[in-house]
C-alpha cells in the first residue's frame, strides 16, 4: 500500500511537470495577436480607463470594469448579450474596439487584461497585464495555474538570468506588487 501511494505521487508529479507551459514559447507562437492585445488595449484605455475579464470557463461571461473620476464600475454581460452595448456607448468606449479586444482574447486563452501602475524613483509608471489560463490537463482538488504577461513601456534591465533589475547598474531583483518578473523581450516579462 506505501508503495501503490508512493508510485501514484510519481506518476501524477511527471504529469503535471509535463504540463508546465513554457511562456516565453507561448509568446512566441502569439506574439501577433498578444502584441496588437497591448497596442489596442493601450489605445482604447487612454480614451477610458478601463479593464476586460472573461469569468467563465467558457469564456463567455465578461465582466468590465470601467474607471470615472470618482468611481469604479464593474458591469457583467454574457457574450451574446445586447446590453453590453448600451453600457459601452455610456461610458463612450468604441463597441467595436472592445469587441475586437475580446475576440482575440477569447482566440488566444487570455481572460483578464489590466494594466497597473507601480513607482520608481517616485515616478508613475504603467504595464499592460494578461492573465492567461493554463491550457493543460487539469488535476482535481488542484489549483488551477494562471501565467501573466507584463507589457512594460519601455525597454528595462534584466539580468543574465532574465530577472528584472531595478535599475542598470544595480543588481537588485524589482518587484512590483511583490512579483519577480522574468524577461520574454526588453518590454515584455
Amino acid at each position: 500500500m506505501k508503495y501503490t501511494i508512493l508510485y501514484i505521487l510519481i506518476i501524477l508529479s511527471m504529469i503535471t511537470s509535463c504540463t508546465t507551459t513554457n511562456l516565453k514559447k507561448y509568446y512566441e507562437k502569439n506574439k501577433v495577436i498578444l502584441d496588437d492585445i497591448e497596442k489596442d488595449y493601450t489605445t482604447a484605455y487612454t480614451k477610458k480607463p478601463f479593464s476586460l475579464e472573461f469569468s467563465d470557463r467558457a469564456l463567455k461571461d465578461i465582466s468590465i470594469e470601467i474607471m470615472t473620476d470618482s468611481l469604479r464600475l464593474i458591469y457583467n454581460f454574457n457574450r451574446e448579450e445586447n446590453k453590453i452595448n448600451d453600457t459601452l456607448k455610456k461610458y463612450n468606449l468604441n463597441h467595436e474596439d472592445i469587441q475586437h479586444l475580446l475576440n482575440d482574447m477569447r482566440s488566444i486563452g487570455c481572460i483578464w487584461l489590466n494594466k497597473l501602475d507601480y513607482y520608481i524613483d517616485g515616478k508613475k509608471n504603467l504595464l499592460v497585464f494578461m492573465s492567461i489560463r493554463k491550457k493543460s490537463f487539469h488535476i482535481p482538488l488542484t489549483k488551477r495555474k494562471y501565467y501573466i504577461l507584463s507589457y512594460f513601456e519601455q525597454p528595462q534591465y534584466f539580468d543574465s538570468s532574465g530577472t528584472l533589475l531595478n535599475k542598470r547598474k544595480q543588481k537588485i531583483a524589482r518587484k512590483i506588487h511583490g512579483d519577480v518578473f522574468k524577461r520574454i523581450t526588453d518590454k515584455v516579462a
